[in-house]
């Protein structure tokens, strides 16, 4: 236990849901449940409530982890808690990195992460993982696309997630040998965000073209693959 209780101890937690504790009795028998701040009611509503206005500034990957917690649990994120996670997303950018990459290879890994991707846009707190994202939303494109360069990137996640899922009805009852190899723990996450980060070299490379009076993004392809690299890179 740290500090003079175990309420004390509890409260320093990141979620309410996370904050609570059993007495041990007599022969390991459990007693009565330990809840200062009525995480198991949240566990109930399905709500990601953070404990306090110190759990962010104390670790600010929790941030991160409360995005994983309810993409993984089905559970939404309290309206307080989103705003205290806007306040305290820059402390995202001097946290560790492994423990960042680790938190979104989770939410990657999931059937539903593209929801929670742009939540964490909303929040801010995608951008600054990925600083790169702040010119993607800032270039339009040429007659071929109908969204800015950003917007396109989330819906061609939400479009690969979507394939991922009807697979069989996209490639036939042969679907799950097609994409065993692409689906293991290890790859799945890492094509997710490829698909988010595809187009990434567009805004270094957009000019126009007189001839065909249209934008182009000539060699977009080869800059985004120096980009992702910078990215991976800083992500270890």
């Amino acid at each position: 236990i740290q500090g003079e209780s175990i309420y004390f101890d509890l409260k320093r937690r990141d979620f309410t849901m996370n904050a609570m504790a059993f007495k041990i009795g007599p022969g390991g028998k459990t007693e009565e449940l330990i809840d200062p701040l009525n995480g198991f009611s949240d566990i109930k509503k399905r709500i990601i409530r953070v404990t306090g206005k110190k759990a962010f500034p104390s670790d600010p990957v929790r941030i991160l982890r409360g995005f994983r917690f309810a993409a993984e649990l089905n559970f939404t994120m309290d309206k307080k808690t989103l705003a205290e996670i806007k306040i305290h997303a820059q402390a995202l950018t001097s946290s560790p990195a492994e423990r960042i990459m680790y938190e979104l290879i989770k939410i990657f890994s999931l059937d539903n992460s593209s929801n929670f991707v742009k939540t964490m846009d909303n929040t801010v707190s995608l951008g600054k993982i990925f600083p790169e994202i702040k010119k993607m939303k800032k270039c339009p494109q040429n007659g071929y696309h109908q969204q800015d360069v950003w917007s396109h990137s989330i819906n061609v996640l939400e479009k690969c997630e979507n394939i991922i899922k009807k697979r069989t009805e996209f490639f036939g009852p042969h679907a799950d040998k097609v994409f065993e190899n692409l689906l293991s723990n290890s790859r799945l996450p890492l094509i997710k965000i490829g698909a988010l980060l595809h187009d990434v070299g567009k805004p270094e490379t957009r000019g126009f073209s007189k001839k065909s009076d249209r934008i182009t993004f000539y060699g977009h392809d080869k800059t985004g693959e120096k980009t992702v690299g910078a990215i991976t890179s800083r992500l270890r």
